[in-house]
């Protein structure tokens, strides 16, 4: 059985900007009145989930698990734009996820799971096989006595009953049109006015732009790429999709095409805010301009001195400077204002295992790798770091993991070949590190320098 408590968002969005601490904003007197709702909230459906356990007996796994969480300190946002969906601005990127039951583990930590990783897990829990089609993983780590999961290439071809509606069932015109209401209510979607192929047009582009997002967390940006730029074209006084269009060609390394889009935008909105300039100091940045990168997000620290982003990106620029002390304020900084942010805490890591302070930097690498468990770069500074403070056998695992999510990651496999050979004495896995440099990375760089 799935049950969904969807009241709970519904708490956060309308009143989690009065639960404590008060924000300035807020009157002392809708502080009082409404300072318990979201606790309140979260307390009733506890006592529903606790009868829903006691009904479900011993014997059953129960997973509760949150779609994204929700900022109730310092970072909620004092306003919302009109755009579509801005109240996903008051989300968190970081939900929850806890499993309880038969062979599953007492008082752990699950490090690196998604939202995607728990269909496949559910299949495994009731020992059926995973779709090799699937992004996400059974989260294994979860189990006392973990077993191989069975995989088949996919759950689509599958023939037979996937309870899933019939057509019929589907189109409810009247659980559509609450579905719809409930969206506006939410001020995710706005209502429909008297144009309605206007409206339609913009649903449309709307929808398309979502997807480009996704496309973009998924990093299939020519996809993305695609969407964007189409999107653009039909309404370039849109400045969210400039903003977007602009985040794709920073990861496809295409500063120039992002400076021209930021050069557009400039002409509609002549008065640059801190969003613009962060963003050409970003695309500066990929060129490698840091002087030119460094003055446009000092503008923008002036603009809006509570923005971690700017800091982070500070923080980078001082480091390729090599202005060690400036760097690791501008990331003390990030942290400060966000101190979930896997970035700031890789670069202070950064900064103090320059400074040879390895047992901090070591210290930040965790902290990094816990927040953002895919995270290979980290991964393998904190074996550098572990390596030089001579604890071997953890630098092994952390080296171990970078290439397991960037197998191409030389320098990793090099280190791996160092503790292999001169440290734990294991030549059969010399011979594998060693026969992945020469049969894969080596064939690649070739490839690279011929191209």
């Amino acid at each position: 059985m799935a049950v969904y408590y969807d009241a709970i968002d519904h708490f956060g969005h309308g009143f989690m900007n009065y639960h404590p601490p008060q924000q300035d904003h807020v009157s002392d007197k809708d502080f009082e009145i409404y300072k318990g709702v979201v606790e309140a909230g979260y307390r009733y459906h506890d006592m529903m989930l606790e009868r829903l356990i006691e009904l479900a007996g011993e014997d059953t796994t129960v997973i509760l698990v949150s779609d994204h969480g929700f900022h109730s300190d310092h970072l909620r946002p004092q306003s919302l734009s009109k755009a579509p969906a801005a109240p996903a601005a008051q989300h968190s990127p970081y939900g929850i996820f806890c499993a309880s039951g038969p062979n599953i583990k007492k008082d752990e930590l699950v490090f690196g799971s998604t939202l995607l990783d728990i269909t496949p897990t559910i299949l495994d829990l009731f020992g059926l096989p995973v779709g090799k089609d699937m992004v996400g993983k059974p989260i294994l780590q979860i189990y006392e006595n973990p077993e191989k999961p069975d995989y088949i290439q996919s759950w689509e071809n599958i023939a037979g009953e996937c309870g899933m509606h019939t057509y019929e069932a589907i189109r409810d015109p009247w659980a559509e049109q609450e579905a719809l209401d409930q969206l506006i209510a939410l001020g995710y979607i706005d209502p429909p006015g008297e144009n309605v192929k206007e409206h339609i047009d913009k649903s449309v582009r709307e929808s398309k732009f979502y997807l480009a997002r996704v496309h973009l967390d998924s990093k299939k940006l020519d996809k993305a790429l695609s969407i964007l730029e189409e999107i653009y074209r039909q309404t370039p006084e849109e400045t969210r999709y400039a903003l977007y269009l602009m985040k794709c060609y920073l990861g496809l390394n295409r500063p120039e095409d992002g400076l021209k889009i930021m050069d557009d935008v400039k002409k509609l909105i002549p008065e640059t805010t801190p969003q613009m300039n962060l963003m050409t100091g970003k695309l500066l940045l990929l060129k490698n301009d840091l002087d030119g990168a460094l003055e446009y997000l000092e503008k923008a620290e002036q603009q809006d001195a509570e923005n971690f982003a700017i800091y982070l990106d500070l923080g980078h620029i001082y480091l390729r400077k090599k202005i060690l002390d400036k760097a690791e304020t501008s990331f003390l900084k990030t942290i400060k204002i966000n101190k979930d942010s896997a970035m700031g805490h890789f670069g202070l890591g950064q900064v103090l295992q320059k400074k040879n302070h390895l047992q901090r930097a070591a210290e930040e690498f965790l902290t990094a790798v816990g927040l953002l468990y895919f995270f290979p770069n980290a991964h393998y500074f904190l074996g550098e770091a572990l390596f030089k403070l001579k604890y071997y056998e953890q630098a092994e695992a952390a080296f171990k993991t970078a290439v397991s999510q960037a197998p191409g990651m030389e320098k990793a496999h090099l280190y791996l070949i160092d503790i292999y050979t001169n440290i734990l004495n294991e030549p059969e896995k010399v011979e594998i590190h060693q026969g992945i440099i020469r049969e894969k990375i080596l064939p690649q760089k070739l490839k690279r320098g011929t191209e």
